[in-house]
């Protein structure tokens, strides 16, 4: 089996070990958006609410890495971003959780105390999942540091690796343990030194509980050695460890501190790792503003997220704390929030023009709740970003038609790096925020304080944009969202004079000539009673309470009948594509198929994994229109087999939610499954 083909169910179980601990907390809808996050919930009147950061319900999704002291999120990592200084802003994280994706590189200040802080011996106590979540941690401490380990920690590792969920991690941890034996000090658990005050107070009697009790024991048992408890578990590290006494903290921070003794102050983040830092950051803010511990979440992901994209938002809201995790398609939960109260049947078109990514759905709804997903289509490269490019480019060639300076590279302009990043940095802010003045001005000036003419003058340069020259340079980029909506029409074989509802989601499809396309394209103004900022938060925070409420304060709970608008299926010789799982079968979704291995004797099999669009059936070739690469299973140490003695069965389960379960297995040609013994299965989108 595959190491992750039974993730999601472990997943949505591993953190409710306790039953009566996963009925604490509240829980709150998350639209994380690409640009901007809001995040909504149902209060003690029924009635949804939002919760406000510095008096805004729009937050923006960013942070921004002063050094390992300061990290900033939302509007305060807007404002560092904004003003050039040292350090790294990272935005656009949901744009980096496919499998193929590059990670994020940070750029942080050295910590200047490094020297002074190395001088003493260092000593680090490890929780076993921190192994887990970075499996060569023991890489990263230097010579005077040394690791006290828990002495069932290798027992417990090598139990975690016939979990297939964490067996890859753990089998690489239990190498690291013997590769660095000399910093390395076993020692026992003694849960006596605990104050019993603690256990009144931590009364939760999980596996997690009596693992936290253990590690605690050790820390404070070494807590005259100045040691440190590095943890993944976010209340380890903040809650328990404060009341007991001991210094701790969460992997994160160890991590920030390894890369302030680097020499280069640089690292790598990986979009899930960005997304699950800034989902933190909305779940203490909820928690603050709610004024009580968030514990569920609905999180809203784009319809044209892949499997891998989805999978990794709802790791990303596990590794933030969260206990229970569901996803939901955004124009779903805009669907939701617009038709939970209808008397009578519907079709909804759902336009959603986001920040980063662009899609539109048919959604069919009656009046007992039930939602049907007709079709969707979209462009996941269009995006509100994509106009602030085109206002960009506009400001880019006045600068080089006014001012003889060239913008679009570096080289071409002629000035310094640090000039060149300074200018872009500008332009980049004044483009976005004329963007969203221009939807409510008839015109606006861009403001470029003293901007670098050449190497030599600074010259502040004021253009003035009006609204139908905003229009006229946008219109090619909005004229792209035309199609997908001609194209989700067909796949739901309507007609536009059968749509019930047009209703916008998104921010971007706040701009007026945006609305104004939509009008003509319908010929009937789309519905105007709710915010298309909100609306998918709104929806979000509807389901949430219809899921895990206590207070069932949604009388008319949706349910929601969804299928594959694509096909699912491996790439075969010479990149032929094969399905598994068809397009248009009903969620969930179950299939295998049998192959035959590329040779005798083969010790490793690599199985790509695709996905084809609907309208795309006659593409045979995974490199045609419409195929796209979403993962690949390694399948390595395969015993020595003739290709025309065994059967490489591949399994396919599409979850409610669109998550990808695989399994492979080798069967003989008698039926008999053959022994996996050492061979091992990778996901990429899961190393």
């Amino acid at each position: 089996m595959s190491q992750n083909s039974n993730e999601f169910e472990d997943y949505e179980n591993s953190n409710n070990e306790n039953d009566s601990n996963s009925k604490i907390g509240k829980e709150i809808g998350i639209d994380l958006g690409t640009t901007n996050s809001v995040v909504s919930y149902i209060d003690k009147n029924g009635a949804v609410n939002y919760v406000k950061v510095a008096g805004n319900i729009l937050i923006p999704s960013q942070i921004f890495f002063k050094d390992r002291e300061h990290v900033y999120y939302g509007n305060k990592a807007k404002s560092y971003a904004k003003g050039f200084g040292e350090g790294t802003s990272i935005s656009l994280f949901k744009k980096y959780l496919r499998a193929d994706s590059k990670k994020i590189i940070i750029k942080i200040s050295k910590d200047k105390t490094k020297d002074e802080n190395n001088n003493g011996k260092k000593y680090y106590i490890l929780d076993t999942n921190v192994f887990i979540d970075q499996p060569n941690i023991l890489e990263s401490m230097n010579k005077n540091e040394m690791v006290f380990l828990p002495i069932t920690v290798e027992q417990e590792l090598e139990y975690r690796k016939t979990d297939d969920k964490t067996k890859y991690s753990a089998a690489k941890a239990l190498e690291q343990l013997v590769k660095f034996k000399d910093i390395i000090k076993y020692v026992e658990s003694d849960e006596d030194l605990l104050p019993q005050d603690f256990f009144r107070k931590f009364t939760d009697g999980s596996n997690n509980s009596k693992n936290d009790n253990k590690i605690l024991s050790i820390a404070l048992k070494f807590k005259d050695e100045n040691v440190t408890l590095v943890t993944s578990d976010n209340c380890l590290a903040k809650l328990k460890s404060d009341f007991v006494g001991v210094k701790a903290m969460t992997l994160r921070e160890f991590q920030l501190l390894k890369l302030s003794e680097s020499e280069n102050g640089e690292f790598e983040i990986s979009g899930t790792e960005a997304s699950a830092m800034f989902l933190g950051y909305l779940k203490k803010e909820a928690e603050r503003f709610i004024k009580e511990p968030v514990t569920k979440a609905v999180i809203t992901v784009p319809a044209t997220f892949n499997i891998v994209e989805i999978e990794n938002t709802k790791k990303a809201g596990f590794d933030a704390g969260f206990e229970e995790i569901h996803i939901e398609k955004e124009p779903t939960a805009a669907a939701i929030a617009y038709n939970i109260d209808t008397k009578s049947q519907a079709s909804t078109f759902i336009y959603d023009f986001g920040g980063g990514t662009f899609d539109v759905s048919i959604i069919k709804s009656d009046k007992n709740g039930k939602f049907e997903i007709c079709a969707t289509s979209g462009n996941s490269k269009l995006g509100g970003e994509d106009i602030t490019k085109v206002v960009e480019e506009y400001i880019y060639d006045y600068l080089e038609d006014n001012y003889d300076l060239t913008m679009f590279t570096q080289e071409e302009s002629e000035l310094t790096k640090e000039q060149y990043i300074y200018n872009k940095n500008m332009i980049y802010w004044e483009a976005d925020k004329c963007k969203m003045e221009l939807s409510m001005s008839e015109s606006t000036e861009i403001t470029l304080v003293d901007l670098y003419i050449n190497e030599e003058e600074q010259k502040s340069v004021f253009i003035t944009l009006t609204r139908h020259e905003f229009e006229n340079i946008i219109k090619p980029t909005i004229t792209q969202t035309i199609s997908e909506m001609n194209n989700a029409l067909s796949k739901a074989d309507m007609f536009k004079e059968d749509v019930d509802n047009i209703i916008l989601a998104g921010g971007t499809s706040l701009i007026p000539c945006i609305k104004e396309q939509v009008e003509r394209y319908f010929g009937r103004k789309p519905s105007a009673d709710k915010n298309a900022a909100t609306l998918i938060a709104e929806g979000a925070a509807i389901i949430a309470n219809t899921m895990y409420g206590n207070n069932n304060l949604i009388k008319l709970q949706p349910k929601i009948f969804d299928i594959t608008f694509e096909d699912f299926g491996v790439a075969l010789e010479k990149w032929s594509y094969s399905c598994i799982i068809p397009a248009g079968t009903e969620l969930p979704a179950s299939a295998e198929k049998a192959y035959s291995l590329v040779e005798d004797n083969q010790s490793q099999l690599n199985i790509k994994v695709f996905s084809r669009k609907s309208e795309a059936q006659e593409s045979l070739k995974t490199y045609d229109n419409g195929v796209e690469y979403l993962d690949e299973l390694i399948m390595s140490n395969l015993p020595r087999m003739n290709m025309d003695e065994v059967d490489v069965v591949v399994k396919f389960e599409i979850t409610k939610q669109y998550e990808l379960k695989t399994d492979v297995k080798l069967l003989r040609k008698d039926g008999d499954i053959i022994d996996k013994g050492n061979m091992l299965i990778d996901r990429q989108s899961m190393l």
